[in-house]
């Protein structure tokens, strides 16, 4: 018998060796709710019966009111307005597998709902800041646009301590609000980037020293433009065309499509395109950076044109460095002459290739013209003269154009009584000139190159307003 004793008191010691204090949890409920309010959770999900986990409500003051679940949960029974502005012990017995048992303490205190601290809801749920702005700057709450957050009720005569949770790169972090009503504002604290970070999840604490209440921010950097376009491909491309002289196919068109330039927006804005100077082999397309072929005789060798990227955005940015497409204009499939070098450049035969070509065929400078809406308010009237270069020279304009017409001998008339405000964005007159010397070697084409829109090389009437 006494052997059996000592291994009793063995066993005994033994078990409250592995006994351990478990969670302790500070409440504060609101005393109007409903019997099944679940007032806190004692273990983690999962330790529940299914592990082994068996849970016993101990015996208290108040534990009629409340019971436990076999997952731990504690949840009301019974209407607690009797228990308003008292404070409630509750425990709870958590007997483990191994002969290990737990003891959970929750520490409720039951309050009057008025005096229940929280944050009025819908107040901030989500807020925005304009990104670069200062170092100070409050977040804007919508809606309202307010900036003061504030908690309500509370421990009456407590002060209310805030904490700001979420900023972990720092960026944000309190002030006190400016309406003087013991309130906090969350502000900036450096200036934002929205395209290293466009949105924020922050969460708002306050505390009277017993009871803690938690409001959720979604804050919004909204976007300013202040970055311009990037060309992809390190701002360089290069297409080809074919002039197949061989006779193997057609030679191209005006308005072949010769490639297309790209570039990236960070602002996420629509990017537009256009010349950087003008050119008479090729034009893009602002709306889809589409190069097309702007001469049906484009002189064989390499040719550089300039690209601008912009935003569609207020204001305007442009791209810092333009693009450099090459344009490689081939005899033949097989001709070594329309390939560019290492570094962009063209070789020696192609240079000498467009030297040689310029002998036969030739392109002028530009002319830019000023005149004012009456100077084209007589149709058939002579606004200016072609200058020829030898007697020989003729005139004919290449294609057909509503404003103006071209003579022989070179004079440009109205053709059409010109309105101010149908001539387009650019309020420019463009047309092309074919100008034949029949007296050297033949029949020699030259040829004044322009676009609508921009000018080239070519004839440009620019109305005066």
């Amino acid at each position: 018998m006494r052997s059996f004793a000592l291994l009793a008191l063995a066993a005994a010691a033994l078990t409250n060796l592995v006994a351990a204090h478990g969670a302790s949890k500070s409440i504060v409920i609101p005393s109007d709710i409903r019997p099944g309010y679940s007032v806190a959770r004692v273990v983690d999900a999962g330790e529940d019966a299914s592990s082994g986990h068996q849970f016993r409500l101990l015996d208290t003051t108040f534990s009629d009111y409340f019971a436990v679940l076999s997952d731990g949960l504690v949840m009301s029974t019974a209407d607690l307005h009797p228990l308003s502005e008292r404070a409630v012990r509750l425990v709870v017995l958590d007997e483990q597998p191994g002969n290990r048992t737990e003891r959970h303490s929750i520490s409720l205190f039951v309050t009057d709902p008025q005096r229940l601290l929280r944050f009025p809801p819908g107040k901030c749920d989500s807020a925005t800041v304009t990104e670069n702005a200062v170092s100070g700057t409050p977040i804007k709450c919508l809606p309202g646009g307010s900036h003061a957050l504030a908690a309500l009720g509370g421990r009456p005569g407590a002060a209310l301590r805030y904490a700001l949770g979420g900023a972990a790169d720092g960026a944000f972090r309190l002030a006190a609000a400016e309406d003087g009503d013991g309130g906090v504002s969350v502000v900036t604290a450096r200036a934002l980037d929205r395209e290293a970070r466009a949105h924020y999840i922050l969460t708002l604490e306050a505390s009277d020293g017993r009871a803690t209440a938690t409001a959720t921010l979604s804050v919004n950097v909204e976007d300013v433009n202040d970055n311009a376009p990037t060309f992809d491909n390190g701002g360089e491309f290069h297409f080809r065309v074919t002039l197949w002289e061989n006779g193997e196919r057609p030679p191209p068109k005006v308005g072949e499509v010769l490639g297309k330039v790209s570039a990236r927006d960070a602002d996420g804005d629509k990017v537009n395109f256009r010349l950087g100077t003008p050119s008479g082999i090729a034009v893009v397309v602002p709306q889809t950076g589409e190069i097309l072929l702007a001469t049906p005789n484009p002189p064989p060798g390499a040719h550089a044109v300039r690209v601008l990227a912009h935003d569609v955005r207020e204001p305007t940015l442009f791209s810092e460095r333009p693009a450099t497409v090459w344009i490689h204009v081939l005899r033949h499939p097989n001709d070594p002459e329309g390939v560019t070098a290492n570094n962009g450049g063209v070789t020696s035969s192609s240079r000498h290739r467009i030297v040689k070509r310029r002998v036969t065929r030739a392109v002028r400078p530009t002319k830019r013209i000023e005149f004012s809406e009456a100077d084209g308010g007589v149709e058939g009237r002579v606004v200016f003269q072609l200058e020829k270069e030898t007697e020989r020279e003729t005139f004919k304009i290449r294609d057909e154009s509503p404003w103006v017409t071209v003579e022989p001998n070179g004079a440009v008339r109205v053709k059409r009584r010109w309105d101010y405000e149908e001539l387009g964005p650019e309020k420019t007159v463009d047309f092309w000139v074919t100008i034949t010397n029949a007296g050297v070697g033949g029949d020699c084409i030259k040829i004044k190159q322009a676009w609508l829109g921009r000018i080239s090389k070519g004839y440009s009437l620019h109305p005066k307003e």
